[in-house]
């Protein structure tokens, strides 16, 4: 009977501590946590602080479906010694005063939204390929399909645009009088002259006659 008594004992205490103890889910809201003021450098001192930080479950979500993120923060004033100046500063510091839930990752496509249990919704159904890094390639025949790189285009513009420039300005020259359009437009106007010495012969006579050349005249 002794022994039955204690049998009976022993597996109900095995069976309670085998139960372990029932605590709460934590819900998502800020919590006292220790933080480090200056990780990794630990130049000032004190080294770790308690501030509040956004933690917990996100109602019935897992963990990797919905975080727990910060909404609102506020800066902490700090009073820190630095340990290798030996001063006093003023170090600030940050606390999260609210906290929200969030999906722990974006969708794989660009053309797909998350709804509000984190599932991929397909905007476009007929274009929802998942967005995956460009091959070497691929990348290749992406730029040669391309057209004038960026640069050139814009050394091409300053060209262009210095080149009005100048003509709008040699332009105002040349109405009065001045410029390099209105010297070639004149020079191009007047024309050359050669004169040379003819010799006839007239009633048994030699005449020299001047005979003006004119070389060419374009206006």
């Amino acid at each position: 009977m002794f022994r039955l008594c204690a049998i009976a004992l022993f597996v109900s205490g095995l069976t309670t501590h085998t139960n372990g103890v029932e605590l709460e889910e934590a819900v998502c809201r800020p919590r006292p946590t220790v933080i480090s003021i200056d990780d990794p450098g630990h130049n000032y001192k004190p080294y770790q602080v308690v501030l509040h930080r956004c933690s917990g479950t996100c109602g019935d979500s897992p963990p990797n479906i919905k975080t727990c993120f910060p909404k609102t923060l506020e800066d902490v004033p700090l009073q820190a010694t630095d340990i290798g100046q030996g001063v006093s500063q003023t170090v600030y510091v940050k606390n999260h005063t609210s906290c929200m839930c969030d999906c722990a990752e974006g969708c794989t496509s660009e053309n797909a939204i998350r709804d509000k249990n984190c599932r991929c919704i397909c905007l476009d159904p007929n274009n929802c390929s998942p967005i995956t890094p460009a091959q070497p390639a691929q990348q290749g025949k992406r730029e040669e399909e391309s057209s004038i790189p960026m640069p050139y285009l814009i050394g091409m513009a300053l060209i262009g645009f210095f080149a009005v420039f100048v003509l709008m300005f040699d332009a105002l020259l040349c109405a009065k009088k001045r410029g390099f359009m209105y010297t070639v437009k004149h020079s191009c106007g007047s024309h050359s002259e050669r004169k040379e010495l003819v010799t006839t012969t007239q009633n048994g006579k030699c005449i020299t006659t001047t005979v003006v050349v004119f070389l060419g005249q374009f206006i």
